[in-house]
């Protein structure tokens, strides 16, 4: 059985139900750090981080990972409890079998483990004779808005480099630029007029600017220019002084070859360029990766300790560097070459540094983006580009697979978990834990709702949000805190309603009327409602309604508090998912919410069966890793 490489325990379950399979289905699981965790399902025998950052699930294969997201943590070391939700991409009528691992003492953020995408490639070639039929390599990402910005290598097998733009509002479906080449070759006789690539493009302003790489022709030295836009479509080169950057002296490092790399830093008012550099432009074994500095983009200087990064072990080579920064650690993702039976194969590390121009350590865990025969990928992992998607890293990388005569250049992504495994957004039909500061386009909102410290705040009467797409048989669940208010005639509304108001189906209603909290469930508030008193007010609390076709249950801190099958409090039409403070000009909030979501709800739940006993993983070979694949 295969091993999810890195981990060093594991558990195993079955899952069934008696009949009828479901997909993508969430299932809760309470996790306990120890035997001593009041209320587990699971324990993990104090071998799991006292975070539970180092959990993961995969399918019956040992290393297909599944979505998951933890909704808290509970109780203290070394007994604590996590609520964990994890998305089952399918249980059937038999014992379906799952894995849960912990043990792995070097997750990070971001995580050294990514999942391959099934979605991949997503920026293919061009049709047959256009400019890009042969190659796309996206070399950097820039998200304006809600629109990201891919610039890439695009080329035919005849021709050299330019720079092309895709745009795309998910980062899976992208469209390219009508006027593509963005950057053509340079005019006739210019430094750049035989390749124009590598483009590494940022927003700062009201202008755009790229760095790219260029040359005259097949043997001259490769540099760096610089250019300008408005728009991020249409740009001028900086002639004056291009190429800003070109490579050392005779006998340099970096005498031939000087290439962006795929992101750059800034700090203060001091530009950090991480750039590929070799003293030879054809012998790819002489690149290695190095720093430059700059206040204004026209003059640069080069790090005394350059290269800073250089190949060893089975590496030939390291190029194509991009540097983030994670809290006081910069992680610098980078390609490297490999010679795997006389064939060039590239592949992806990850080293890091707490000095940012040395002391660079690369990851024991490398490649964290490897090969995998027979598909896309197969041949190359190239061209490093991390984003952030809502709650996950995304890594784009590029590749040339096993296709023979017409083989081709694509772009395709993997992912991975953030801490604490935060990837809800994957996990459920619809979530929030509403920490971008602005409300995702997946809401429409009422009034001026406000998103600040991963806090929901609605303090004016109406204000609300409620999620553009519709569900019918679901469960809602959110973590709220009602405003305590004496106001007979207060309502705050929490669940299922299409609309801004209080006239139409609602599926749940909280009323705090003199320090107790009322659930309120009714067809049409106007003319009959059911309600239920619970109890005294007391701060964030976890509401939960899970609707079915023939009943509706209410759910307060995980007690039942309401089963109710009165026909006109079941509504059988699709509706949104709604948070919306009182409907009043006296409104006392405010109401904040921590986080909501929705997750598929079927009337006979899947079964958890028993537990195996904790599994401890064998070492593997050296060299030997795997990277799984994930939605």
């Amino acid at each position: 059985m295969a091993w999810l490489t890195g981990w060093t325990y594991r558990k195993s379950v079955s899952l069934s139900r008696p009949s009828g399979a479901v997909t993508n289905y969430q299932m809760k699981l309470l996790v306990g750090e120890s035997a001593g965790a009041t209320g587990e399902d699971v324990d993990c025998n104090s071998h799991v981080q006292t975070d539970f950052d180092d959990l993961r699930f995969t399918a019956v294969d040992g290393t297909t990972l599944l979505d998951y997201w933890i909704e808290s943590i509970t109780e203290e070391t070394p007994n604590q409890l996590a609520t964990v939700w994890i998305e089952f991409d399918s249980i059937g009528t038999g014992a379906t079998t799952f894995y849960m691992y912990y043990g792995f003492s070097n997750i990070s953020d971001p995580s050294t483990v990514f999942g391959r995408s099934r979605n991949s490639p997503v920026l293919s070639v061009g049709a047959a004779g256009t400019w890009d039929d042969f190659w796309v390599m996206i070399h950097s990402i820039w998200k304006e808005g809600s629109t990201y910005y891919a610039y890439y290598n695009g080329r035919r097998s005849s021709t050299q480099m330019q720079v092309g733009l895709a745009t795309s509002t998910d980062g899976i479906t992208w469209t390219k630029e009508g006027t593509n080449p963005v950057l053509a070759f340079g005019a006739v006789g210019k430094w750049d007029d035989y390749v124009a690539g590598s483009p590494l493009v940022w927003k700062e302003g009201a202008t755009w600017y790229m760095l790219f790489n260029g040359a005259p022709d097949s043997t001259s030295a490769v540099g760096i220019g610089l250019a300008t836009s408005s728009d991020g479509i249409s740009w001028t080169r900086y002639d004056v002084n291009n190429p800003v950057m070109t490579g050392g002296g005779a006998g340099s490092w970096d005498q031939m070859m000087t290439g962006p790399g795929n992101a750059i830093l800034k700090e203060d008012s001091t530009y950090y360029l991480y750039y590929m550099g070799g003293s030879s432009r054809s012998g790819q074994t002489t690149w290695k990766i190095g720093l430059a500095t700059s206040t204004d983009l026209h003059t640069w200087t080069k790090s005394g300790n350059n290269p800073l990064l250089s190949s060893s072990g089975l590496e030939l080579n390291v190029m194509e560097p991009f540097v983030k920064k994670f809290g006081s650690t910069y992680s610098m993702y980078y390609q490297y070459l490999t010679n795997n039976s006389g064939r060039g194969i590239t592949k992806i590390g990850l080293a890091t540094s707490a000095t940012k121009d040395a002391d660079w350590s690369k990851s024991g865990s490398n490649p964290i983006i490897d090969n995998m025969a027979l598909d896309w990928d197969s041949q190359w992992a190239e061209s490093p580009v991390l984003i952030q998607v809502d709650n996950i890293w995304r890594l784009y990388y590029s590749s040339l697979g096993d296709q023979g005569s017409n083989a081709i250049i694509q772009t395709g992504y993997a992912n991975a978990n953030m801490s604490n495994g935060a990837i809800g957004v994957n996990t459920f039909p619809e979530f929030d834990h509403f920490n971008s500061g602005s409300i995702r386009t997946s809401w429409a909102s009422n009034g001026t709702p406000t998103e600040a410290a991963s806090i929901l705040t609605l303090d004016a009467a109406s204000e609300g949000i409620k999620s553009v797409a519709t569900y019918q048989y679901k469960r809602f669940r959110a973590r709220i805190n009602f405003p305590a208010v004496n106001d007979a005639a207060y309502r705050n509304w929490a669940g299922f309603s299409n609309v801004f108001d209080q006239t139409n189906v609602e599926m749940a209603v909280v009323t705090p009327i003199g320090g107790a909290t009322t659930l309120i469930y009714n067809a049409n508030y106007l003319s009959a409602y059911d309600s239920a008193s619970l109890g005294a007010y007391s701060g964030s609390r976890i509401w939960e309604i899970r609707r079915f076709s023939n009943a509706v249950d209410y759910y307060l801190d995980a007690a039942l508090v309401r089963h109710v099958t009165t026909a006109n409090t079941i509504p059988s039409a699709s509706l949104s998912a709604k948070l919306m403070a009182a409907i009043t000009t006296n409104y006392k909030g405010p109401f904040t919410v921590d986080w909501v979501f929705v997750a598929n709800l079927d009337a006979i739940e899947p079964a958890w069966g028993a537990w195996g006993s904790e599994e401890a993983a064998e070492s593997p070979p050296s060299g030997v890793s795997f990277v799984a694949w994930i939605n």
